[in-house]
């Protein structure tokens, strides 16, 4: 029996990744500095009855450490730890692969051509996209999305708040799903989906109190961080350093490489205002072109929808006082989804960037961590290039709609 289409394309590409991901499995054990170590020892803290948060520090949120848990169950040694991390990853990995498919259909999109690009930016990112989880809250993200716009909406926003527990970032979502909901009158399935939510993230707080662990604690070790030598803020900083304009040094904090500075401090504080506002900036433009288009409905809304998510989160990484190189990964699966005919530029734009951050971490990382200029330059220009993304993006949105 022949396949179809959408068979062909989840058999070819599923079978592509596979051998991606197989790929990267020597680099990531012989270049990144001691992979998984980390994920091992928080795991092997809770196999030993301590818990997160309350008997060991931990910066990760509960569904992550679930992740972590996972490998330790059933190896022994760091090696095969590492390699069922990776299984785990690459599992998150195919199951993106078929929502990404779904969601093209659902689009109208070319379901080829979307799982082109994700496999390319995939490929830019490199071993990361296996060393870290964040292909799990990136898979979050899209399964919500695929039920919002199926209509099931307790079971879009109660995975929406396990992909919270995951990792913070989700959370920028729900205020754009609760606008389509408000301006297409939906009030009964707007509360009942915010419900569902609260409950939700809830159920994982009162699992959390049970265990006498504090929550406060998580929140407050992200609060207190410093500004990361990553972020655009740190990259323009190490620039006037290089140019002799001001006095910064680094050091290893809250399991980052940030700067240090009576004005590095300030930028760490102001960075939430900054992102706070151009958020809430974005949330107000969604809300105003719904309400010009009167709530309607169809792919041109849902891509509109998927394109407002999009620059929420790209918005949320170039603002914030950290920049992660994995934070990357958060965008792979979604820019695929807006890139409409002639807009190319947008995924070359994250090619560039990822190919950039792949260079800089590990292989330049010691160089930039000495402030030496060409390592400070590349970072600056990786985070240029996903500034120059981000107001593409947003023009592109400013553009009259339309499906495709």
């Amino acid at each position: 029996m022949p396949l179809t289409e959408p068979r062909r394309n989840l058999l070819l590409f599923s079978t592509v990744h596979v051998f991606l991901f197989c790929s990267f499995v020597v680099p990531a054990q012989t270049v990144y500095f001691d992979p998984g170590a980390l994920e091992r020892y928080l795991a092997m803290k809770i196999m030993e009855g301590q818990v997160p948060y309350r008997d060991f520090p931990c910066e990760y949120p509960p569904l992550a450490l679930l992740v972590f848990f996972l490998p330790a169950l059933v190896t022994k040694t760091q090696v095969a730890y590492n390699i069922v991390f990776y299984l785990e990853m690459l599992i998150c990995d195919l199951l993106i692969i078929k929502v990404l498919s779904g969601l093209a259909a659902k689009l109208g999109l070319s379901a080829g051509r979307v799982l082109v690009i994700y496999t390319v930016l995939l490929a830019a990112v490199g071993p990361l996209v296996i060393i870290r989880f964040d292909l799990l809250p990136a898979l979050l993200v899209l399964v919500s999305l695929e039920a919002f716009f199926a209509g099931r909406n307790k079971t879009a926003w109660a995975v929406l708040a396990f992909g919270v527990t995951a990792k913070l970032y989700p959370l920028l979502m729900a205020p754009i799903l609760a606008i389509s909901h408000f301006a297409r009158r939906q009030y009964r399935a707007l509360l009942s989906g915010v419900i569902v939510f609260l409950g939700c993230l809830a159920l994982v707080v009162v699992l959390a109190l049970l265990l006498h662990a504090s929550i406060g604690d998580l929140l407050g070790y992200h609060i207190g961080r410093g500004l990361h030598s990553e972020s655009i803020y740190g990259t323009f900083l190490l620039l006037g350093q290089v140019l002799g304009l001001v006095s910064v040094t680094g050091g290893l904090s809250s399991g980052s490489w940030n700067l240090i500075s009576p004005l590095a401090d300030r930028l760490a504080e102001l960075s939430f205002y900054i992102s706070s506002g151009l958020l809430l900036l974005v949330f107000g433009c969604y809300a105003g072109i719904l309400r010009e288009k009167r709530g309607a409905a169809g792919q041109s809304a849902d891509l509109r929808l998927v394109r407002f998510v999009f620059l929420a989160i790209l918005l949320f990484i170039i603002t914030s006082k950290v920049l992660s190189v994995q934070y990357l990964i958060w965008l792979c699966p979604l820019l695929p989804l807006i890139v409409r005919k002639g807009e190319d530029i947008l995924w070359v734009l994250l090619v560039l960037a990822a190919g950039l951050t792949q260079w800089l971490f590990p292989y330049g990382y010691f160089e930039f961590e000495r402030f030496k200029p060409y390592a400070v330059t590349m970072m600056l220009g990786r985070n240029l290039l996903l500034v120059a993304l981000a107001v593409l993006t947003t023009l592109s949105i400013c553009r009259k709609q339309s499906p495709g």
